[in-house]
């Protein structure tokens, strides 16, 4: 009976904390085009070390997806806990020379002042 009651208790404790930490999350849009030349290895031992160098030190980073489509092009889709601690981090991938490895691959858009990335609130989802 006592171990019932408390596995229902962890349950519910950590359905509050998985909700709390992920409540509202940022959906991070970044499209880029590799450079000629570059590899799908090359590109992925990069995104590797941003990965394990950069994103999972930042505050708010939930988890991150890499897709690949034809053409070079590529999607990198992070999810953030809050729309503040994705241009928290943003702000300190420009000064991550890890990042800028990464970053060296791609190519870069017509107006390199303008991001291509995006943000976005996620407002249904589904299983």
């Amino acid at each position: 009976m006592k171990i019932k009651i408390a596995h229902k208790l962890l349950s519910l404790i950590l359905l509050v904390f998985s909700t709390i930490a992920i409540a509202d999350p940022i959906v991070e849009w970044a499209p880029f085009e590799i450079k000629s030349g570059v590899t799908d290895e090359k590109i992925m031992r990069a995104a590797q070390a941003v990965e394990d160098g950069f994103l999972v030190k930042q505050t708010g980073y939930i988890k991150r997806s890499l897709l690949k489509g034809s053409n070079n092009q590529w999607v990198d889709i992070v999810y953030w806990q809050s729309e503040e601690e994705a241009q928290s981090a943003a702000a300190k991938a420009m000064e991550s020379p890890i990042c800028f490895e990464y970053f060296a691959l791609m190519k870069q858009s017509e107006h390199s002042e303008v991001s291509n990335v995006q943000h976005y609130s996620i407002v249904k989802s589904w299983p």
